[in-house]
């Protein structure tokens, strides 16, 4: 089964070399053995503004070689095609998802107790899952890409089409049957609001080897045909793109920004400041500095210490808007608190971290450090 690996990254390596204006070599996920999941992504996958149709092809969620084989075999014949396809069509392409199930030969399992082919949509353990970490990292590429068609391709003995609910009327076009199963990722993708946004249509295609240069023909003619729209994924993703940095931020403004809870934390400290900045800019915004002013009256009045007794570089970042209140106020309470964080830290005559950054002195640490000596600086000089 290894033996066809090479033959995905060498077919995505010349695909790219010879269209390097069409396409580029990418990767969707990671496998729980660690190998990069590959994938050839069109310039235009991402764009804004594009006249050619979107479509995203997905092989071998089954771990199948045969699968795998015929999605490269389409991606040649795409590439090959005397029609000028990708004039009208941005094709992208996973040639195998699940490459552990195909490598360990354990399809349609991925050898760590998963099966990408099903479980959609997925609903938790986005950031580090066990079993089925394709399934997490496919879900989320495929929604944010917000292709117009979403072509999953799967050899098989005779001709089955199958559309999902966001593609029925090209399912009409083509005599095609509702999608199975219910938990396959053309199924729930088209239907509600998958990761937040909308609905994707998907098209799945079983065809024998011998058969899929007619097959694609035809699938081809009816896309072209009936100029698909953009998807409704892509339709909110392209909304979101055109909104004004005021308008993003004010979305933020209402969900962060409104606790000031023990443990204080530089998150909450940056969500507030936030708050403070869009103020700034808004003609009603003194509201938004009396509410701040109440969020955070225990801390600047003394009647709660925000450090404790043992404080941490997170907490005394904890106060990073204190100038900035301090400002819009004329409290000066409020940049005291920054003053007082400042006093923490301890100078290491020897060059080294400087007390109470963690030892390690990581990233963080400069960040949180940096964002306190720096204000206090402005404040005093």
């Amino acid at each position: 089964m290894t033996s066809l690996v090479p033959d995905i990254n060498k077919t995505i390596e010349s695909l790219t070399q010879a269209g390097s204006d069409i396409w580029t070599s990418s990767a969707c996920g990671v496998t729980r053995s660690e190998r990069s999941i590959p994938a050839l992504v069109d310039r235009d996958a991402y764009a804004s503004t594009t006249n050619r149709i979107r479509v995203l092809v997905l092989g071998s969620l089954s771990g199948r070689q045969e699968d795998a084989v015929l999605t490269l075999d389409v991606l040649r014949l795409f590439a090959a095609n005397d029609r000028n396809l990708s004039d009208k069509i941005a094709l992208s392409a996973v040639p195998c998802v699940n490459l552990d199930g195909l490598i360990m030969d354990k399809a349609p399992e991925n050898g760590a107790g998963g099966e990408p082919g099903i479980g959609y949509p997925p609903k938790d353990n986005f950031f580090f899952d066990l079993q089925n970490p394709e399934s997490r990292y496919l879900w989320r590429w495929v929604c944010f890409q917000a292709p117009d068609l979403i072509l999953e391709l799967r050899s098989g003995p005779s001709i089955l089409r199958e559309v999902n609910a966001a593609a029925s009327g090209l399912g009409q076009a083509l005599g095609a049957a509702d999608i199975e199963p219910e938990d396959s990722l053309l199924a729930a993708i088209g239907l509600g609001n998958p990761d937040g946004l909308a609905p994707i249509p998907g098209l799945r295609i079983t065809v024998p080897k011998e058969q899929v240069a007619s097959e694609l023909d035809k699938i081809w003619d009816v896309i072209s045909q009936r100029s698909l729209e953009p998807s409704p994924a892509r339709r909110i993703l392209d909304a979101r793109r055109a909104r004004s940095p005021l308008e993003i931020a004010r979305i933020l403004a209402s969900a962060y920004g409104h606790k000031l809870q023990e443990p204080i934390m530089y998150t909450q400290g940056v969500s507030i400041s936030g708050r403070l900045r869009l103020a700034e800019l808004e003609p009603d915004g003194s509201s938004s500095v009396a509410d701040i002013a109440s969020i955070v009256e225990p801390y600047a009045s003394g009647a709660i210490d925000p450090f404790g007794d043992s404080p941490q570089t997170h907490k005394l970042a904890g106060v990073i808007w204190g100038d900035e209140l301090a400002n819009l106020t004329s409290d000066k309470r409020y940049a005291e608190l920054v003053i007082k964080a400042a006093s923490y830290y301890i100078s290491d005559e020897q060059g080294g971290w400087p007390p109470p950054t963690d030892p390690d002195f990581r990233t963080e640490d400069m960040f949180l450090a940096g964002t306190i000596l720096g204000r206090a600086f402005q404040i005093t000089g």
